[in-house]
């Protein structure tokens, strides 16, 4: 019989079936978590993006329609007047600038009932019936200005879309335009029967016009209150208003500072020169525009006291003034790279988009 060499045997190396040592695979998991961390957020930029330009593009496709309107019918349009829905009962009514607008611009009003349309209005003296299946369609009575997507064009009760201020209930049957975000987005309309002269802050910004409309400005947050009152979750993230700089939890000369900071034109100021001039004294001889559009952006928030914007206020200054334009909080002009004096739109700071419309 003959002997086996056991020296001769090909045995499996036991190197070639060796796994990774523990060292080894934390090396993996570690690569493998830097490339998260570097694609992930980068992808989410990414997206953002696409959303703010989503965004612009229809904000300026809203802005040419109320320019073709206003050609067309010499008036701003919006069914009723700023004063209107600047009244103080639309501070709970919640009938919103962007729906008042949409109803010139997209028609399915009638001024008598019938069915299937529904009363809708800022006040109890100012009302409208509406047809929200008819706003924006073909078979819709008038001129089609513009004409919203489905995707753009959500219900905001809270099922649908987020949720609002209204003690009507039938105003949440009647969509919304929404930004690329989900969020609504806030069309707000000059009065233009308001005061010509601005020698207030107050003279250009309200929290509302008063019960009668006796308390006239240019522009007035009763306006757009159904998606600044906190408590209420706006949009498709459901954001809470408590830190909106617009939010009516903002006492009114506060809310008529932040306002005239926002809606002012910062190229157009009355005493920017006037080295004398307090700041919270400086103010605006025109608004930004007849209209003005405002999305909330990424955050969906309205002018939040948490973006980058907001801490030109200083750290106990609660009020976002017009004249941070041209001033910083110690007084003095703002100046360029070459020391000479100038000046900045401080909303431009904040993730809002912003887009004036008509004239």
């Amino acid at each position: 019989m003959q002997r086996v060499n056991a020296s001769k045997i090909n045995c499996p190396s036991t190197a070639a079936h060796r796994g990774f040592t523990l060292i080894e695979l934390l090396v993996v998991i570690f690569i493998i978590a830097v490339l998260v961390a570097i694609t992930v957020p980068a992808l989410a930029s990414v997206r953002a993006s696409a959303k703010v330009s989503e965004t612009r593009g229809l904000m300026q496709g809203l802005s040419s329609a109320l320019q073709a309107f206003e050609l067309d019918r010499k008036t701003t349009a919006g069914y009723f007047s700023a004063r209107d829905m600047g009244n103080q009962q639309n501070e709970t009514r919640g009938f919103s600038g962007m729906q008042n607008i949409m109803l010139d611009l997209a028609g399915g009003w009638q001024t008598t009932t019938a069915a299937s349309f529904y009363e809708m209005g800022p006040t109890t003296q100012a009302t409208v019936y509406v047809n929200p299946d008819l706003v924006g369609a073909s078979n819709a009575a008038g001129k089609q200005y513009f004409t919203p997507t489905a995707k753009n064009w959500r219900k905001q009760d809270g099922v649908e879309g987020g949720e609002r201020e209204s003690s009507i209930a039938d105003h949440a049957r009647l969509p919304e335009l929404v930004d690329a975000f989900g969020s609504p987005i806030l069309a707000w309309s000059e009065d233009t029967g308001g005061p010509r002269k601005i020698d207030t802050a107050l003279a250009f910004a309200r929290a509302n016009s008063g019960n009668t409309g006796v308390d006239a400005a240019r522009f007035y947050r009763a306006n757009n209150a159904a998606y600044l009152t906190p408590g209420k979750f706006i949009g498709i993230k459901r954001t809470d208003q408590a830190r909106s700089l617009l939010s009516t939890v903002r006492t009114a000369p506060i809310i008529s500072a932040n306002m005239t900071g926002f809606l002012g034109n910062p190229a157009s100021a009355q005493n920017a020169s006037d080295s004398g001039a307090p700041l919270n004294e400086l103010l605006p001889s025109a608004s930004r525009a007849g209209v003005v559009l405002q999305s909330a952006g990424k955050d969906g928030i309205y002018l939040s006291e948490e973006d980058k914007g907001a801490a030109v206020r200083g750290t106990t200054n609660p009020e976002l003034f017009y004249g941070l334009n041209f001033r910083d909080l110690g007084n003095q002009p703002l100046r360029d790279t070459q020391n000479r004096p100038t000046s900045v739109d401080i909303i431009s700071r904040f993730d809002d988009l912003v887009q004036a419309a008509g004239t």
